[in-house]
């Protein structure tokens, strides 16, 4: 009996051990699988990181468009930019942008202990956003010239007024403050107009004119109030040389904006030009002659915004066309220009 039992003893510490073993493996397997968790948890928390501090970028980027960074930016050339602000843990982006028109491709690499990258191509609309808008082409350089514009983009989608709206907007005025002429006006030396533009400028607030509008002498400055700028509304083409000054003032063009040629040191203040055509700062008549021939005078400084529904040229030997606040615009206008608010699409969006 007493050899039985010491056998039973042998067989109870060989269990013992068999259960340890299989509890150590079980432990090792167990290890094995949280090691493995966490490692795959920190692999998807870094590409998380990763992807956050890509899509940070893409952000940055678009608030630049909107802020008008890129507006100057040469086309199909790239820009990178490279920032940490605002990210931690030894986050970064790396942002290259793209600029085609309005089109504008994104690419950001969000990167930490791994890289994430988005690669996305948007189009931006913000009509009234900046300085110089056209929905064709913005020309600001001719042999040695170049323009100093602070902002300018092509915009897609720009709406061509007419003259039912110009009659829409005449008829928010007091018949009072209103001038309407029903043919062409041309003010020159050889021209005896009876027309005192001064005059009407300081007792009206628009001018309406069912044709082309033409000065070319007579007069030095066309100046509104600030705050209250007079409108210019014609259906026709404008075409203004030896006008010094203009500053408040509006003009709405169904046909195309021409100033060419005027004397030295002059200025465009608090001015807003819309054209239905072609805006041209510049003699487009003599293209053929040279740069010299079609470059305004030096000392010319343009603040205002000029939208043009097909192409703007500017040629200026020097001066600085930047924006104006001061700028007050209709009501109409502003719902038919879709001033009111910018636009983006994202034409496609790709990660990896």
């Amino acid at each position: 009996m007493i050899i039985i039992f010491k056998k039973e003893d042998g067989a109870v510490l060989v269990l013992s051990i068999i259960i340890i073993a299989v509890l150590m493996i079980l432990i090792t397997a167990l290890a094995g699988s949280i090691n493995s968790n966490i490692s795959f948890t920190k692999r998807h928390e870094n590409d998380v990181k990763a992807f956050y501090a890509a899509e940070a970028g893409i952000e940055k980027g678009i608030n630049m468009i909107i802020n008008g960074s890129f507006s100057s930016l040469e086309e199909d050339k790239k820009i990178e930019v490279i920032t940490k602000e605002n990210l931690n843990n030894n986050l970064y982006y790396n942002l290259k942008v793209k600029k085609n028109g309005n089109i504008y491709n994104l690419y950001s690499t969000g990167s930490g202990q791994i890289d994430k990258v988005i690669n996305t191509t948007i189009s931006y609309n913000n009509i009234g956003g900046d300085t110089l808008q056209a929905g064709e082409s913005i020309n600001l350089e001719s042999k040695n010239f170049l323009s100093d514009v602070d902002s300018y983009n092509i915009v897609d989608g720009i709406p061509i007024l007419n003259k039912e709206d110009f009659s829409e907007f005449k008829n928010e005025f007091d018949d009072s403050k209103v001038t309407e002429i029903n043919e062409d006006l041309i003010i020159d030396k050889k021209n005896k107009d009876p027309i005192n533009l001064s005059e009407i400028i300081e007792n009206n607030k628009l001018l309406y004119i069912d044709g082309n509008f033409e000065i070319s002498d007579k007069i030095d400055n066309i100046e509104g109030t600030e705050g209250s700028p007079f409108n210019i509304l014609v259906t026709g083409d404008v075409d203004l040389s030896g006008i010094r000054n203009i500053s408040n003032v509006n003009f709405y063009i169904l046909g195309d904006f021409n100033y060419y040629n005027p004397p030295a040191n002059q200025t465009f203040n608090n001015i807003f030009i819309y054209t239905a055509k072609d805006l041209w700062l510049a003699n487009k008549d003599k293209l053929s002659q040279g740069s010299g021939a079609i470059t305004i005078q030096p000392g010319f400084e343009f603040k205002g915004m000029v939208i043009a529904k097909e192409n703007i040229y500017i040629y200026t030997k020097s001066g600085k066309i930047s924006k104006s606040e001061i700028i007050n615009l209709p009501d109409w206008f502003k719902e038919s220009m879709s001033l009111t608010s910018s636009k983006i699409d994202v034409k496609s969006w790709e990660e990896r």
